[in-house]
């Protein structure tokens, strides 16, 4: 699955994608996901215990918990 970001929100700690999904980010992962821009494109994969948001234009890849998005609006 491939989603374009649509807005990084709070500096970092979450990332809002175009479907309106929005993913609370790791701490640790904050100083990447701050520079993502939107429109940027991510790909969403399902692990164990986790996910794996990687963003194709900048090939950065970062984990978040197992929980689903924290909301959908």
């Amino acid at each position: 699955m491939e989603i374009p970001v649509l807005e990084i929100i709070d500096d970092g700690l979450v990332v809002e994608l175009m479907d309106r999904s929005r993913w609370l980010i790791n701490p640790g992962d904050w100083s990447i996901t701050i520079r993502w821009l939107p429109g940027q494109r991510i790909q969403i994969k399902e692990g164990d215990g986790s996910y794996t948001l990687t963003n194709l234009d900048t090939a950065q890849p970062i984990s978040v918990p197992a929980t689903k998005p924290i909301a959908i609006l």
